[in-house]
């Protein structure tokens, strides 16, 4: 091993540049040197020698072995190294007890932005398969056949399953499951946009079109994510129930209160349905 190799090692270890040079210099010697003379073996400013000689003392690296002149010796590094070794293991061993004894501090939880159907996907499944209690979601129907074995997987595990569903017919295995067509007729309107939470602990939000998505962890963000898909299920109840009536008051996929109220544009889709369903509540004649 080269003498640079050996003093980036000692670095590793915690000693300072010139402790690292001093030392394997003193390791070198054949005999006891003064701290001049290891000081210009080693090309450490000789000024700092005699500080950095009395840190290895302390470390237990170095020995005086002469007092006129003061000469010293390097420890033995078999010896040196293998006290330093188990006072490392030992020091390492006590924190890890202190530490687990500790209250851990909140973990900070980032948004994690994915991209890419397999990423997207893979995300997706976890959250299925590490589910306890609860899943909900909002998807095209059918699911892709890895999501739909996940689920039904959580179904079977006896996890509580709340499904809005658009664009197809969705199918789940028997169980704590419930179903719901988005806003009670499961027409696809709109931006192609899913939503799942799992045990309200984590939350994925992705376009179904792109694959751009985002997974948190995150309390604030799991809330928002939980409380738009329940408002969800709450208008697919409601549709269910009073659907005509609410229809005669705000128009077909209540175009009414949307083009009012929307933050976006209504999209082609939505405005073909509204034409379309217009077309079938015309009195006939």
């Amino acid at each position: 091993m080269s003498t640079s190799t050996i003093h980036d090692e000692l670095t590793a270890l915690g000693f300072s540049d010139h402790e690292a040079r001093i030392f394997v210099a003193l390791s070198t010697r054949s005999s006891a040197a003064t701290a001049y003379e290891v000081a210009k073996q080693a090309q450490v400013p000789v000024a700092n020698s005699y500080n950095v000689i009395r840190s290895l003392e302390r470390r237990g690296a170095a020995r005086k072995v002469l007092d006129n002149p003061a000469k010293y010796i390097a420890v033995d590094s078999s010896d040196f190294l293998t006290r330093l070794a188990d006072e490392t293991s030992r020091r390492c061993s006590a924190l890890i007890g202190k530490l687990q004894t500790m209250s851990p501090l909140r973990e900070e939880r980032y948004v994690d932005v994915l991209k890419g159907q397999d990423d997207v996907e893979d995300r997706i499944e976890q959250m299925f398969s590490t589910a306890t209690r609860l899943i909900v979601l909002k998807a095209r129907a059918p699911l892709k056949k890895n999501l739909k074995t996940a689920l039904d997987n959580a179904v079977k595990r006896g996890v509580t399953c709340y499904v809005i569903y658009y664009g197809g017919e969705m199918k789940l295995p028997e169980g704590d499951v419930h179903i719901w067509p988005h806003e009670g007729n499961g027409v696809d309107m709109g931006k192609d946009f899913c939503m799942v939470t799992a045990d309200s602990e984590r939350s994925i939000a992705f376009d179904a079109q792109t694959y751009d998505a985002a997974y948190s962890e995150n309390d604030v963000f799991v809330y928002m994510t939980d409380v738009l898909l329940r408002h969800e299920i709450y208008l697919a109840e409601i549709m269910l129930k009073f659907g005509d009536e609410i229809e005669g008051h705000f128009g077909p996929a209540l175009h009414r209160i949307r083009e009012a109220y929307a933050l976006t544009p209504i999209s082609g889709d939505t405005r073909r349905y509204i034409k379309d369903r217009n077309r079938q509540l015309m009195p006939a004649g």
